[in-house]
Order: structure tokens, then C-alpha cells, then sequence
């Protein structure tokens, strides 16, 4: 081993001092356990805020929806877990259930964060007036 020398040799002369960075999600190596109930996960923004306190929240917008997708989404509501104990009468409230299922179930931990900081960031930056569309 002494035969081999390196190439390029670093001097400690620089200004800039060394950090240690810890990445979230990155150590864990444990099963996805696909029963692990809702309650463990970290709450959205539709589980802290009430619609009747922000408008932002409110639903305004016409989503255009076939007869037949809004009839698979109502039929699916028994099938959730998610759902019981919720009152999902609502379309939104039904696809606001299916993206928090979907987040929690199907993204990594780095990826639900990621998702979460940009919607926070984006619910942030819009205006609380009244949306008219």
C-alpha cells in the first residue's frame, strides 16, 4: 500500500469548515406496514383547518365530473377506512380523503414531506379573498 501515492493532495488552508447535514427518511429501512392506521401520520392541511374559518378552503370551484366517476367515488366511500368515523358527504371532501390515502400509502416518506412543504407553500402564497371561478 505504501507504493501508491495520491495525486492530488488537500491542504486544510480553506475558509469554509465542514457540517454535518441530516437527511429525514433516509435511514429507514423498515417494511411499509400497508395496515398502519392514519392516526400515525402527520396531519394535512384539510385536518387543521375548518373551511368556515378560512375561504381559501371553501369549495368554489365547479369540478367537472362525469356521472359515472362521481358514482365510483360515492361507492368507494364504504370501502375506505379512511372514511369512517368522517362525515365525506362532499365530492371534495371524498378526493381530499383519496389524496391524503394516496400520499400516506404510496409515497416515501422524503416524497409525502416534499408534497406537503410545496401544497403549504403554494396555500401560503394565495390570497385569502374569495376565489371567483
Amino acid at each position: 500500500m505504501s507504493d501508491f501515492k495520491p495525486i492530488i493532495s488537500h491542504s486544510n488552508k480553506g475558509k469554509l469548515k465542514t457540517k454535518e447535514v441530516q437527511i429525514s427518511g433516509t435511514n429507514d429501512f423498515s417494511p411499509i406496514n400497508v395496515n398502519q392506521s392514519s392516526d400515525d401520520k402527520p396531519t394535512t392541511l384539510n385536518n387543521e383547518m375548518d373551511p368556515k374559518k378560512d375561504p381559501r378552503l371553501k369549495a368554489t370551484m365547479t369540478a367537472k365530473l362525469s356521472p359515472y366517476v362521481n358514482l365510483r367515488i360515492q361507492t368507494l366511500k364504504p370501502f375506505m377506512a379512511e372514511a369512517e368515523g368522517v362525515d365525506a358527504s362532499t365530492v371534495n371532501e371524498m378526493l381530499g380523503l383519496l389524496v391524503d390515502s394516496y400520499v400516506d400509502k404510496r409515497l416515501s416518506a422524503r416524497q409525502s414531506e416534499a408534497f406537503n412543504q410545496m401544497v403549504k407553500t403554494q396555500f401560503d402564497m394565495m390570497p385569502l379573498k374569495k376565489h371567483s371561478k
